[in-house]
């Protein structure tokens, strides 16, 4: 069973493992512990790229890369695009802002689910390959902005992967959670308010929670989920772009306006922005950015600090977060913790920092988060691309039978307030299901008053549609029901999925009543009827009602496993394609190695000019069919499977030809490297030696070798004191004869 953390991000992604009884963040293929969140299509050949092939292809591939998955989940799930998304990322990622489908009709889950498998092959490959478990219990990293939409499509792209999450767990409790572990002898008696700051690629998130040795309790979270990294690079692209355009106006008008000249300056600000963070002044260098010309430019630590403070009030919406989550609601009693388990604490002011997500490294953010807090020093205690991956894996290892760990109790809040709404005979009406800082997983009992049925409930997070369902009756008949009470169960899993019961307890009144609509939470008994009307209230079996779900972003099953086998396909055309390409490479290597080997190394071993005839004929003829004539291409009608095959029949073909040649030089090397062995053997007992032959005179090597080593075994033999062998093998530094 695998034990796997995944730190989904919206730029990169990490992946963290346990083994070894530590935990280990894991390369990809190019041996990066960061594997760049992107998917690539070659419209031409049809083939995927993904991860760091597809950062390869972006560049040249504009219109058909999709990046930031993150945030494509977020569109899929009705999220708005942030003010500036469509004008830097729709042309540019290929993927429409505002229906999440790619040109390429790929839905969010099936882009999703391309990453995640590549995620999936990379983990397998760093376990062990074929012999590695199956990879599929792991915990994956969410941010605490997502509703249940959002983890919905997650889910489902996970098991499109053939991966199955035991958890999704909250960005801020993983990295507490990978502190928490790994800091254990840092924390007091008494605990910690421990404050989490991550600002990466695309969001801040902030949160707030107590440390103690025993466990940690998760106190209050806040977000921006439009200020990140990426906001900088644009700001910084932007103001660079205005300036060039101001001032040289002839050389690089419309430089703003060409997408691909602006994404080149984007990564260039981005690498400046990095240097910036230990170093004063960094040098952005862009050949050939726009209509051929060079850009070089200057940018200092100051004017970065400007650009963050007047084109995205970068620090004023960081101070609002900080703000909040200051003053974020308490948790509810269950979950507020003090370090002994028993008080609630009276404090929310943070003792200790820490901060995560790579655009933390710029000093200035680093200097506004101290300050905010009265100069609390801000610790680096943390990788802060890898904390979330180890904090994921750390709670894989926790829910996994396999692994044993110390116990550690992780409270994770809920951090959206879910409300379930309905429209009633033109009256709207509502009632609160799981608040904000609610400790999961949670249960709730709900019961309202209704006047007729069926009716359609629509779930929703912060005013954002979730869900629909329907509440209907089963049996009787539905017009006779005018005035009732219905008691639903809604629970919260650990991953901050909501699920209704599809069973409801339905009481009828047997008269209509004028009482207003009312809505009471955490009802666990049915409504207790009064002496006046006893004989008015009906209880309808549990049976008799039910909760069907009309919508809702979770595919249904048979999509799930159709959409599996349509990636389980796509995979194997990779594989198959990349064996091809694989076979390919092998062939052409050889080709060009023996070739210059003939004119080379290999010519003293030509046994005759036919021979060097039959093997420069064969290399051109393999040369041919490596790269045919457009016109008469014979690869054209073959599948990747077939020219995979072809290769290697003719990689053996040729290695078969070479066969002698190669068996020629290699003797004579082994023969010169006996003989010389001898000599120094020789030598050391101040016998003759001899020189090697030169090829192609195999023979004589191995006759003149056979004559010193027999010479050298029969001068030593007869005082017994050594043998040639160990005369060979003990040759002295210096020269003096032994005594």
């Amino acid at each position: 069973m695998s034990v796997v953390g995944i730190d989904f991000g919206s730029q990169n992604t990490v992946v963290a493992v346990a083994r070894n009884r530590s935990i280990d963040v894991i390369t990809n293929e190019v041996s990066n512990r960061l594997s760049p969140s992107m998917v690539c299509f070659d419209m031409a050949t049809g083939r995927r790229y993904i991860g760091e092939a597809a950062k390869t292809f972006e560049m040249s591939k504009l219109n058909s890369t999709m990046g930031q998955l993150k945030r494509l989940i977020m569109l899929a799930a009705g999220d708005k695009p942030a003010p500036g998304d469509l004008d830097a990322y729709e042309s540019v990622n290929g993927f429409n802002m505002q229906t999440g489908e790619f040109v390429g009709h790929a839905t969010a889950v099936q882009a999703v689910a391309m990453f995640l498998g590549y995620i999936r092959g990379v983990t397998r490959t760093a376990l062990g390959g074929a012999a590695a478990p199956n990879i599929s219990d792991c915990v994956i990293s969410v941010p605490a902005s997502w509703g249940d939409a959002h983890r919905r499509i997650l889910m489902d792209a996970a098991a499109v992967a053939g991966l199955g999450p035991l958890m999704l767990l909250g960005e801020g409790t993983a990295t507490s959670l990978a502190y928490g572990l790994s800091h254990l002898d840092a924390i007091p008696k008494d605990g910690m308010m421990l404050l989490i700051v991550d600002i990466g690629h695309s969001s801040t998130q902030v949160q707030l929670c107590n440390l103690t040795g025993q466990g940690l309790h998760v106190l209050g979270e806040a977000w921006d989920t439009s200020l990140g990294g990426r906001d900088i690079d644009a700001a910084l692209a932007s103001y660079l772009a205005n300036r060039l355009e101001s001032e040289f106006p002839k050389k690089w008008a419309g430089l703003s306006a060409s997408p691909k000249a602006m994404v080149r300056l984007r990564m260039a600000c981005e690498r400046a922005k990095k240097m910036l963070s230990a170093s004063s002044i960094a040098r952005l260098s862009v050949e050939a950015l726009y209509n051929d010309q060079d850009m070089s430019e200057i940018l200092s630590r100051e004017e970065l600090v400007q650009v963050m403070k007047e084109q995205i009030d970068f620090f004023g919406r960081l101070h609002a977060v900080l703000a909040r989550v200051a003053d974020a609601p308490k948790a509810t009693p269950d979950t507020e913790v003090t370090a002994d388990g028993s008080a609630t604490p009276s404090s929310r002011t943070p003792t200790h920092i820490e901060v995560a997500g790579g655009t933390t490294r710029i000093p200035a953010i680093k200097e506004h988060i101290s300050a905010f807090f009265g100069g609390l020093p801000v610790s680096l205690g943390l990788n802060q691309d890898e904390a979330i991956a180890r904090g994921c894996a750390y709670q894989c290892a926790m829910l996994s039978p396999v692994f044993k760990v110390r116990p550690f109790e992780v409270r994770a809040v809920n951090s959206l307030s879910y409300v379930l709404s309905w429209e009633n005979m033109g009256d709207r009406s509502s009632v609160a299901l799981i608040g904000p800082c609610t400790a999961l997983p949670a249960s709730r009992a709900v019961t309202f008053s209704l006047r007729q049925l069926p009716l359609e409930l629509t779930l929703e997070a912060e005013g954002k549609p979730q869900a629909r369902y329907l509440l209907s009756v089963q049996e009787g008949d539905a017009n006779a029901i005018s005035d009732a009470q219905v008691k639903i169960k809604v629970r919260c899993s650990a991953s901050g999925i909501i699920s209704i019961d599809p069973k409801a307890s339905v009481w009828v009144r047997s008269s209509p009543s004028a009482n207003s609509e009312s809505a009471e939470t955490n009802s666990n008994e049915a409504p207790e009827a009064t002496s006046s009307n006893t004989s008015m209230l009906v209880r309808c079996e549990t049976s008799c009602a039910a909760v069907a779900t009309l919508a809702s972003h979770s595919l249904p099953r048979e999509e799930v496993q159709r959409l599996a086998t349509v990636e389980a396909n796509l995979a194997a055309a990779d594989r198959a394609m990349f064996e091809a390409e694989t076979a390919r490479n092998a062939l052409e290597e050889f080709i060009y190695e023996k070739r210059d080997g003939l004119s080379g190394s290999f010519c003293p071993f030509l046994s005759s000019p036919e021979e060097e005839s039959t093997l420069k004929a064969a290399l051109n003829d393999a040369e041919s069919w490596l790269y045919p004539d457009e016109e008469c291409s014979s690869q054209s009608s073959l599948t990747p499977q077939e020219i995979s095959s072809a290769a290697h029949k003719r990689l053996c073909l040729m290695k078969d030809l070479f066969y002698p040649i190669i068996e020629r030089a290699r003797a004579y090397e082994e023969a010169t490297e006996r003989l010389m062995l001898a000599n120094r053997a020789a030598e050391r007992l101040g016998l003759p030696t001899e020189q090697p032959a030169p090829p192609p005179r195999t023979a004589e090597v191995f006759e003149a070798a056979q004559r010193v080593e027999a010479a050298s075994a029969e001068s030593i033999s007869t005082d017994g004191s050594t043998t040639a062998m160990d005369a060979q093998n003990d040759v002295p530094n210096d020269t003096t004869d032994p005594q």
